[in-house]
């Protein structure tokens, strides 16, 4: 097996184990009760609403409606911590393995120019090189 197929299969068991981990520690080993509306934060701010019914409804609306703005940021936060390391990596090694052609000579004289009224000279057509 070659060093490069190796290689990518190596970044791509170390992307799903982090993947795995950072999901678990992100999303599913959390407590619940420090975000959303369970928040002792949003208890508090919800039990000071005061007012008829229809006034306290609307308090607690806003602070729920604040609450999922502010909840936003960090959740792309901790989505790029689960996905941006195993896409730079991936990029890098991909970059790193890949096959380069060689480059093309250059010609060591100019060419010159065709004489008034002459066709061009032909050019020829090389297949590229075998790697």
């Amino acid at each position: 097996m070659r060093t490069a197929s190796l290689l990518r299969i190596l970044v791509l068991v170390a992307s799903a184990l982090w993947a795995a981990i950072t999901i678990y520690q992100e999303f599913i080993d959390v407590d619940a009760s420090q975000y959303g509306i369970t928040s002792p934060e949003a208890k508090q701010r919800m039990e000071n609403c005061t007012g008829n019914y229809q006034q306290r409804s609307a308090c607690k609306e806003q602070i729920l409606d604040e609450e999922q703005r502010s909840e936003f940021i960090p959740y792309l936060q901790k989505a790029a911590i689960v996905m941006v390391p195993p896409i730079a990596l991936w990029y890098l090694v991909s970059r790193a393995t890949r096959e380069r052609a060689p480059k093309p000579e250059q010609p060591s004289a100019p060419r010159r120019r065709p004489a008034a009224g002459q066709p061009p000279p032909r050019r020829r057509m090389t297949p590229p090189p075998r790697v």
